[in-house]
């Protein structure tokens, strides 16, 4: 609409303008523009923004027919670019360093605060979105509309109070609701009681009138059936001992347009197209049968990858020398699930400082969470990954490499105690260097001096059935691709779009 408009635009959209003269052809050509425009393109409005609600109260009753998915940020407390950026090129600008924020947030000021009933802006907010929902109640077909909304809450109260406003809309095709940054068990639970009386053919009233009744099945079609289950998880289990399992990253199908995660794990929030995996708590609570059969299958069909405390598999580096926690995880696990263990992967932490001889702290604490494993789990059928990573800068040093080697060494000979493991991989300077041929020459020596002169892991998977993590371990902030390479999330920022603002094109980080 013009640079005038600046504070009113997304940062970094590249969308061609909108061809307005088509509307004035005819009046058949400007009705088939005006079906298209709206149908086939996802539209998002912020109550923050210059305009606030008014462009979507105002839509003629046509378009509003006609809209097929639209998010709406009535309340948004946080920036939908991430927490920082980096400058390409920052020499001789008055922005040097890292910003608190992109452009329109430095501008405009900090994010929206949570509602709260209380507060003054209240009760303006729900006026206005009432006007809102009665208009798509009015004129939205039933069935075709994608509803996100982002509407950060202080309280349970006041988030009912915004949700009440929904009931009037007809019947959606899918449906998003966030409430609160922070996850919460009983903002979920509202939002995915809203989200499902929205739903098409998915009314909380069929749901409740679904009795349970009793069931009989054999065990062999019970453990049949919950071998399908979500007790086996798509990707490998990351542990950590101060976070537990690690959580999945955003699926990015929460939302139509990325603004806004909606995934309940790390919000008050739901989404009825999320696909991310969540523990199936409730499988565990039907009963002792179904109680024992879930143990088993979720453990013994399960990889779980051990992490040092702050660290991911796919990022180590930034981790302190300390051992895994691998006694922690053993302890934390039920007695009688420790046995039922089949596949355990444990990563290390960069060696920083080169280990003297095996009275080694390091090294004793090792060795003890080695004979409490053997001592409790049922070591010939459980396959074991090892991933030693190593510090960056000092690669190019001989005497550093062997005495590096050392380490690696010392570390693998405690795996003596567990005898007749089913399979032992290990990834040495994991990631970048495993597949070098010096070290995978130099894992296989070890690898032997364990397993026998005949194990050939190779020949076993070694680097086929390599981790699988979800989204590769970015995190939910990461950027997202398409099929030839372009990134479409995070939007890159332009000079063009912030000429006003005299600031430099950023990268994130």
């Amino acid at each position: 609409m013009g640079k005038q408009y600046v504070l009113d635009c997304i940062p970094g959209c590249q969308c061609s303008p909108l061809p307005f003269s088509l509307l004035y052809v005819s009046r058949s050509v400007s009705e088939e523009v005006m079906r298209i425009l709206y149908s086939e393109n996802t539209f998002t409005i912020s109550r923050s923004d210059l305009w606030g609600l008014k462009p979507l109260r105002n839509l003629s009753t046509n378009a509003l027919s006609c809209l097929r998915s639209i998010t709406v940020r009535l309340n948004n407390c946080e920036c939908v670019y991430g927490p920082s950026l980096r400058m390409q090129d920052c020499e001789g600008t008055e922005f040097p360093g890292l910003l608190p924020c992109h452009p329109l947030c430095r501008t405009l000021g900090i994010h929206d605060k949570p509602l709260q009933k209380r507060a003054r802006q209240h009760a303006a907010i729900l006026r206005e979105w009432q006007q809102v929902v009665g208009r798509m109640a009015a004129h939205c077909r039933p069935g075709v509309l994608r509803l996100d909304l982002v509407c950060d809450t202080g309280d349970v109260l006041t988030a009912k109070v915004h949700l009440e406003s929904l009931s009037s809309l007809p019947k959606v095709r899918a449906c998003s609701i966030r409430l609160s940054q922070s996850p919460g068990w009983e903002l979920s639970a509202l939002a995915r009681q809203t989200a499902t009386q929205l739903l098409v053919g998915q009314s909380q009233e069929k749901a409740q009138d679904n009795k349970q009744r009793p069931y009989q099945l054999p065990p062999e079609i019970l453990t049949s059936i919950l071998h399908h289950s979500e007790l086996v998880a798509p990707y490998d289990l990351e542990w950590r001992s101060d976070k537990g399992l690690v959580p999945f990253d955003c699926c990015k199908k929460c939302t139509a347009t990325l603004d806004c995660c909606a995934c309940s794990f790390y919000h008050g929030a739901y989404s009825s197209t999320c696909t991310c995996w969540r523990l199936p708590l409730s499988i565990f609570l039907v009963s002792h049968q179904v109680y024992d059969i879930a143990m088993s299958i979720f453990y013994q069909r399960n990889p779980f990858i051990i992490l040092p405390q702050g660290g991911r598999l796919d990022d180590l580096g930034s981790c302190n020398m300390a051992m895994p926690a691998l006694t922690s995880f053993l302890q934390r696990l039920p007695p009688h699930a420790i046995p039922l263990l089949r596949s355990l992967g444990v990563a290390f932490p960069p060696f920083k400082s080169l280990l003297a001889s095996e009275s080694h702290q390091l090294l004793v604490d090792w060795k003890n969470s080695l004979v409490s494993l053997s001592s409790q789990c049922n070591t010939k059928e459980l396959a074991l990954d090892l991933f030693m990573s190593d510090s960056m800068p000092f690669r190019g040093n001989e005497a550093y490499q062997r005495a590096l080697r050392r380490n690696y060494k010392l570390f693998t000979k405690p795996l003596e105690c567990l005898s007749g493991l089913y399979d032992l991989f290990i990834y040495l300077e994991w990631p970048e260097g495993s597949t070098s041929q010096s070290m995978v020459e130099y894992s296989n020596k070890l690898e032997k001096e364990i397993m026998g002169a005949d194990y050939n892991s190779k020949a076993r998977g070694k680097f086929i059935r390599l981790p699988q993590l979800w989204y590769d371990g970015e995190c939910r902030e990461g950027p997202v691709f398409t099929a030839n390479g372009r990134q479409i999330w995070p939007r890159i920022y332009e000079k063009a779009a912030f000429d006003t603002f005299r600031t430099p094109s950023y990268t994130y980080i």
